[in-house]
């Protein structure tokens, strides 16, 4: 009797125990479902964006990202004409994602005051974009948070130019040169605007491309000593910008473009060789420290 009493005991233990493990199994499953669904929902994944809203997800809203949407998000920067681009400038180091989504395979960086084009085409006003799509090499997307960067246009049809003197052309077609080329990387002693150029080539080719005669060799170290030397504030689209190696080194390293607006496009290798941290890109001139210390003219007018 005793015996069967115990077996029948051991038996009632072993079903709740198995009713018990049961339980929490659906329980767990349930909760793993319940918490994917939740983030599936808060952070979905954006593969192609064909649509418009997927703009409109957002995912770890910052203190930040509210202030931005107060200014008004991007309204000013949407319906422009092609003769601007929509650049994102930099305020801290940012990262390029290769969707809408802070998991995602992180496919570059820029720092502070280095730039990259927005592509607006399917924005649209009075939405709040806390992702924004921009190009990368042979405009392909990457995307990046918006209260990181400032957004800012630059006039890419005549550079801010308005008397079209012959010289003055020439100043806009040097600064229209390296556009088609953005996203190229950054190689020492490289001549190739496809596939890697150093700084001082870059220059030279931009300025040779529109009738500007200097060496087909000229260093940056050359082009410092060409031309007429000029003030910052006399800077005009197609003037040259000269930078120090670094604080302590006060040898010429590098040169860049002036564009206009306080905008340069160089061929740098400062923060890396592959764009955008490095590259055919477009920057501020305070880009970097120190920041440019010779100026020269080489158009003439």
């Amino acid at each position: 009797m005793k015996r069967k009493i115990s077996i029948l005991l051991l038996a009632v233990c072993l079903l709740t125990e198995t009713l018990a493990g049961s339980t929490a199994a659906y329980a767990n499953v349930y909760s793993g479902d319940y918490l994917e669904a939740i983030a599936a929902f808060e952070t979905p994944e954006a593969t192609d964006p064909e649509g418009d809203d997927e703009f409109e997800t957002e995912t770890e809203a910052t203190e930040e990202d509210s202030d931005n949407k107060k200014k008004g998000n991007c309204d000013e920067f949407i319906g422009l004409s092609s003769d601007y681009l929509v650049l994102a400038v930099a305020k801290k180091r940012t990262t390029v994602y290769q969707s809408m989504d802070f998991n995602s395979k992180q496919i570059g960086h820029f720092t502070i005051n280095n730039c990259v084009v927005v592509n607006t085409t399917r924005m649209h006003k009075g939405r709040n974009y806390p992702w924004l799509k921009v190009y990368l090499k042979n405009k392909k997307r990457g995307y990046i948070r918006t209260s990181r960067v400032t957004l800012d246009t630059l006039n890419i049809k005549d550079f801010g130019i308005k008397d079209r003197t012959q010289k003055n052309q020439q100043r806009i077609d040097i600064c229209k040169f390296g556009l088609p080329y953005l996203g190229t990387k950054f190689k020492l002693g490289g001549k190739s605007l496809t596939s890697g150029i150093d700084c001082s080539t870059f220059a030279r080719t931009a300025l040779r491309s529109a009738g500007v005669m200097v060496s087909s060799s000229a260093t940056a170290r050359v082009l410092v000593r060409c031309g007429k030397a000029i003030e910052r504030s006399q800077l005009k689209p197609g003037d040259l910008l000269f930078y120090y190696h670094n604080a302590k080194d006060h040898t010429i390293a590098h040169v860049a473009i002036y564009i206009g607006d306080g905008y340069i496009i160089n061929a740098s290798g400062a923060q890396g060789h592959h764009y955008p941290a490095g590259g055919i890109r477009i920057s501020k001139i305070d880009y970097r420290t120190p920041t440019a210390v010779r100026f020269r003219n080489l158009v003439g007018n």
